[in-house]
């Protein structure tokens, strides 16, 4: 796919690749990150802070595979909601658990 197509703009998702790839190294040199609108410590919270870091670096990967594999719009979209489902249903079940806590 050619990478002046005006239908699929794969620049945008490298930004956005570079977006989540600063989130998780700046999160992991300060040892805080931002997480559902507040801030998480590595020293304070260690589970929450690592889980954060580990779905940036996923995201991260997600949107740097559009470029380095040349990913179809199609193939993009669909790995991208699959992904979003798991941490959507994932976020739901663990306020579920600490609810009922």
């Amino acid at each position: 796919m050619p990478v002046n197509d005006p239908d699929w703009p794969p620049m945008g998702y490298f930004f956005a690749g570079l977006l989540f790839f600063g989130l998780a190294v700046g999160g992991m040199l300060t040892g805080e990150g931002l997480y559902r609108g507040g801030v998480v410590y590595r020293t304070e919270e260690p589970r929450e802070f690592w889980e954060l870091i580990a779905w940036d670096l996923l995201f991260c990967a997600l949107f740097f595979s559009v470029n380095v594999f040349n990913m179809s719009r199609d193939s993009f979209n669909g790995l991208f909601y699959i992904v979003l489902s798991v941490y959507i249903v994932y976020s739901l079940c663990s306020w579920l658990i600490r609810r009922k806590r």
